[in-house]
Order: C-alpha cells, then structure tokens, then sequence
C-alpha cells in the first residue's frame, strides 16, 4: 500500500516542485527543470564515417611512437595504444585483429619497419585485409600545469589503409587526428598508481573516440 502511495505521490510532488520553481526564477528556470525531470532521447545519430571495418576483416593495427614517447612509457606506447584500440574495435565492429603482442615483438626487433609502407607489413607479414596505422604525436600523464599534477593527454594522426596484393593497389580510406584527454575538467593529483590509471582511461577515451568513427552510433545531445 505505501508503495502505491508512493507512485500516486510522484506527479503531485513534481508538479509541486515546479511550479515553486517557475515562481521564484521564472519560465527559464521551469524549462531547465523539465529538461532535467524527463528522460530524453537517446542522443543525435552519427553516420560512420567508413565502413570498411566489417564483420569477419582481419585487421593490422600498427602504432608509431618515437623514442622519447616509447622510453617515458617503458617503450610499451605503441603497445598499450593497440590493445585497448583492438579491445575496442572487437567489441564494436566484430572485426578479427592481429595480436598486438605479436605485432609489439615484430617492431622491438625490426627497428628499420617504418622503411616499409603499412599497406605492405600488413599484407605480407599477417596477410590482413585492413590495416590501421596510428602515428602518436602526444602520450603522456604529466599535466601541463604542474609536474606535480597528472592529466592524460593522447594526439595521434589515424590511417585506415587497405592491404591489397600489391603497394600501387592500397587505398588510403580514411584519416582524421583523434585527441583524448582525461580528466577532461581538472588534473589530479600525483599518487602512487594514479598515472597508470590516467594512462589507461586516457587510452580508453581515445580508443572509443577513434573506432567511433566506423560505425553508426547516437552523441549525447
């Protein structure tokens, strides 16, 4: 009985509530509380940008770091970006991905593969249909405010190339400048474990920024 009570009371209570809030600020106060009382929509559709990343594709992704960003990050930059990326495109796009492990360990003991096009190590070395190519610019966890403060901060230059028979037959399909950064309001402070936690969610942020762009999907408003 109070249960019921308590669902007959809801509007009531509601209508109350804002009809003491359009008296005391006015109309533009009634129409914020009403955006923040009822559930609104799911957002604004976004096409995909491409749609080569299907169902059932074998997919290279392929990281570019320079020394200074591999050495900061234990010269584990390219391979923390491609994991969670493939993570990502996994859950979303259903794609099969080359292992980064695998991919990590052919770049640690081939320092000359950046002489070769993507296009060609994906093909040749892992036979893969696509392959996306990730040139870092940022990646780090030092605020800019302060060394004492963290915040992560991820630029990279993203390619989406086919790995056709040959290079004169690759195709460049897609490529756009993805950014991350987390926290987006204020850094943190700096404490023992927080900069592996700001490294991966900065990550994370930019993984879903980026495989984003191949599917459909709705934006907040």
């Amino acid at each position: 009985m109070k249960a019921n009570w308590s669902v007959k009371l809801r509007p009531a209570v509601l209508l109350g509530l804002l009809v003491l809030i359009t008296g005391l600020c006015g109309c533009g106060a009634l129409s914020y509380a009403v955006q923040m009382l009822v559930p609104g929509g799911k957002g604004k559709w976004v096409e995909a940008q491409n749609e080569a990343l299907s169902e059932g594709k074998k997919v290279l992704i392929l990281v570019y770091a320079d020394e200074t960003i591999q050495y900061r990050h234990g010269q584990l930059a390219r391979y923390y970006t491609a994991s969670i990326v493939a993570k990502e495109m996994q859950s979303k796009l259903k794609v099969e991905v080359v292992d980064p492990g695998e991919v990590e360990q052919f770049q640690a003991s081939d320092p000359n593969w950046t002489d070769r096009r993507p296009s060609q190590i994906g093909r040749e070395r892992y036979d893969a249909d696509l392959v996306l190519y990730i040139e870092l610019q940022e990646f780090t966890t030092a605020a800019e405010e302060s060394g004492e403060l963290l915040r992560g901060r991820i630029e990279g230059n993203c390619s989406l190339f086919t790995a056709d028979k040959s290079d004169s037959e690759a195709e460049l399909l897609w490529q756009k400048k993805v950014k991350a950064v987390y926290p987006p309001d204020i850094p943190q402070v700096a404490e023992i474990g927080a900069a592996e936690r700001i490294r991966e969610e900065t990550i994370k942020l930019f993984a879903e920024g980026l495989v984003k762009h191949f599917y459909g999907h709705y934006e907040p408003y």
